[in-house]
């Protein structure tokens, strides 16, 4: 018998609007680039449905490098970030902090890009964001890797500030080419790697919350269609939690008049899944509380919070913001 063949690795054709965007704004012919690489304009136009990934790399590198651009994913992922991303850059900037707008961002990153992955690597008071895409294409990922790191740096920026730049990066021998014209790159430090990208970052800088006042002034804030409905939810486990305790997902929809299967995919579309909601409601509270009375001992805030015990509410605090709730005190009063 033949062996089987490989999984094909897909891309949402909305992934392409904001390339197509750029390479016309300045000047590339990108209905003859699309057509290079049997792309659909009307999909594009449209948003909706998959192109293989092939097509997708392949069309990244037509339009950038075939057209004189070699540094073309750095720069689309550096003039677009996380707030012209749609409704996932809309999801991911809900998020609580931004360990859970990572955890948020991978999961629809998987979605967006088969193969592709998001996480976090522990590095002493620091930590690395790495993104890989593991499906055999790795002479086309130049320039979706340049945009990657890009696009990684912005979602940092969205709590560090505008002006922040990573002292280490690590990236491919040729993701590196073209860097030194990027500010954000030209002055860190580059360990070479065989795939993938990553940025390092304080590991502090996991429990800080958006700082909405960073939005750029021709970005448009992010959009709130459909997923209101969960912003609406948050808020009353936010202010009921303490009083009633933890609904089951079942309660939560009964108390919101939809059915179960319907909140699911609700959350889904989010990004989330109900225990990442009651955490991240959980978190706040809890943020909130030693904010109001530092002196609150772990086991009292645990009680407030409806835990069976401190160790279960270390572990919740500790999947939003990527550290215990001692540490988290110790960084909001240093």
């Amino acid at each position: 018998m033949p062996a089987p063949m490989k999984q094909l690795p897909l891309t949402e054709v909305g992934m392409l609007g904001p390339f197509v965007g750029f390479l016309e704004e300045v000047g590339v012919p990108v209905n003859q680039v699309l057509d290079t690489n049997n792309i659909s304009r009307e999909m594009v136009d449209r948003g909706n449905g998959k192109v293989t990934k092939l097509q997708f790399y392949q069309f990244l590198d037509t339009g950038g490098p075939g057209q004189g651009l070699p540094d073309f994913g750095y720069r689309i992922g550096e003039s677009f970030g996380m707030r012209f991303m749609g409704p996932v850059g809309s999801s991911v900037l809900r998020a609580a902090t931004l360990k859970d707008a990572v955890d948020t961002f991978a999961i629809h990153l998987r979605g967006w890009l088969d193969g592709n992955q998001l996480w976090l690597e522990p590095d002493g008071k620091n930590v690395w964001l790495c993104n890989l895409a593991k499906d055999g294409l790795q002479p086309f990922q130049t320039m979706s890797n340049q945009c990657a790191i890009m696009t990684l740096i912005s979602l940092v920026r969205e709590v560090a500030g505008d002006n922040w730049v990573p002292k280490k990066v690590r990236l491919d021998a040729n993701t590196a080419i073209a860097r030194e014209e990027i500010g954000a790159l030209a002055h860190a430090e580059v360990e070479l790697i065989g795939q993938g990208v990553a940025i390092q970052l304080p590991a502090k800088f996991l429990a800080r919350p958006f700082l909405i006042a960073s939005h750029c002034a021709e970005a448009e804030p992010p959009t709130r269609g459909p997923e209101s409905f969960l912003d609406s939810l948050e808020k009353a486990l936010h202010d009921q939690l303490p009083f009633l305790g933890v609904p089951t997902i079942s309660q939560a929809a009964e108390i919101t008049g939809v059915s179960q299967r319907t909140l699911q995919r609700q959350l889904e579309s989010d990004g989330l899944t109900y225990q990442r909601l009651i955490d991240r409601v959980r978190f706040e509270i809890a943020r909130m509380r030693l904010r109001e009375d530092p002196g609150l001992t772990m086991r009292e805030l645990a009680a407030e919070l409806h835990f069976g015990s401190p160790s279960n509410f270390g572990r919740s605090f500790r999947r939003v913001a990527g550290m215990t709730p001692g540490a988290y005190l110790n960084s909001i009063q240093t």
